[in-house]
């Protein structure tokens, strides 16, 4: 079974080789993050973590459960897009990989408690 640490780390060579097979540029990417109840945690773990490895916030994407969620994480986070999804973690996979990107959409799907990625 993978933690979060090698699979990030697996999803990060897996797209290395995607995009040296394919030239797909680095800014076709999308960071779908989903949480749900842990604003301030967030901030301190994965999105310092992709500020810490110059992903920029327009390729960051957080998905909340409700407007509730919404506007917390809004309050935290002014800058990044927040998206209402669905509650649930699987749900909200499911949510963001179907109906809100594209089909063909490159996509990293990260915790919300991600403190490294190497």
């Amino acid at each position: 079974m993978y933690n979060n640490l090698k699979l990030c780390v697996l999803i990060e060579k897996m797209f290395s080789m995607y995009r040296l097979r394919n030239k797909m540029s680095f800014e076709e990417i999308r960071f779908a993050v989903p949480s749900l109840n842990r604003a301030k945690e967030l901030g301190e773990k994965t999105l310092a973590t992709l500020i810490h490895h110059k992903i920029p916030v327009s390729q960051v994407d957080i998905f909340v459960a409700n407007q509730e969620q919404y506007d917390l994480y809004k309050s935290f986070y002014p800058d990044y897009n927040i998206v209402i999804g669905v509650k649930g973690m699987k749900e909200i996979r499911m949510f963001y990989l179907l109906d809100y990107y594209k089909e063909g959409q490159k996509i990293v799907s990260l915790d919300d408690d991600i403190e490294d990625v190497k």
